[in-house]
């Protein structure tokens, strides 16, 4: 990669963060179900080469052949290496909201929203692994990276202005102590499920103790959980 725009982006869905990581521009958009169909098994198979063997180990020609395209197709789609990792990220971040707010269509309570959202991301799914995975390769790179290190930094604010948003609005509806300061809940929200997630995930932490975690932080600066979201919602 050459590098990583730092501008951020906002999301739709509240907390989700994106993984705009604009390069060169995109050759040829697809076109028709069939086109679109394999320009998103192309971003797919892409992002899990990301996930498992890191952004400086995919090869174009490898997601050709798991993908089951040629490489002519793939290079008549994206302009680079770059503007397909791009588009990569821009994807997984797209179809990732559109499901959580699919699930969260039905919740409109802000606190009862906040809480499931959180939980949502301690679900052992395979789309939370590809999650975790492609923003712990960033989150490598970033050590090593000036660049992604920027991108890094922009993004996670994103997500934090997000979530103080997010409890923002439980204070305008005046479910929540009008004293509750959003960016500190925010952070406190965030540093919970990065580190607890990893944990459930891998096995370290079972799904109640991890719930517990975000709930004890939820009740000490919101002093409420909100009404149980309803049934099916959340799925451990």
């Amino acid at each position: 990669m050459t590098g990583i725009d730092p501008a951020p982006t906002r999301t739709a869905s509240g907390m989700r963060m994106s993984y705009a990581v604009p390069m060169a521009k995109i050759s040829i958009e697809p076109s028709g179900k069939a086109g679109e169909d394999t320009y998103a098994r192309i971003l797919e198979t892409t992002a899990w080469q990301i996930a498992r063997d890191g952004i400086k180990g995919m090869r174009m020609s490898h997601v050709a052949k798991e993908a089951g395209v040629s490489n002519a197709l793939l290079h008549y789609y994206f302009a680079s290496r770059d503007d397909l990792i791009s588009r990569t990220f821009d994807h997984f971040y797209a179809v990732e909201s559109q499901r959580y707010d699919e699930r969260l269509a039905a919740v409109s309570h802000p606190v009862t929203r906040l809480r499931a959202e959180l939980l949502m991301g301690l679900e052992d799914d395979p789309r939370n692994r590809l999650d975790y995975m492609l923003w712990g390769e960033i989150a490598r790179l970033a050590l090593v990276d000036e660049e992604t290190r920027s991108f890094y930094l922009e993004k996670m604010q994103v997500w934090l202005d997000d979530l103080a948003t997010a409890v923002q609005a439980a204070k305008d509806a005046k479910v929540v102590p009008a004293t509750v300061d959003p960016a500190a809940t925010a952070l406190r929200l965030v540093t919970a499920l990065d580190s607890v997630g990893w944990f459930v995930l891998v096995g370290l932490v079972t799904w109640e103790a991890a719930v517990a975690q975000i709930d004890q932080v939820l009740m000490a600066d919101l002093g409420t959980l909100g009404p149980p979201p309803p049934k099916g919602i959340i799925r451990p």
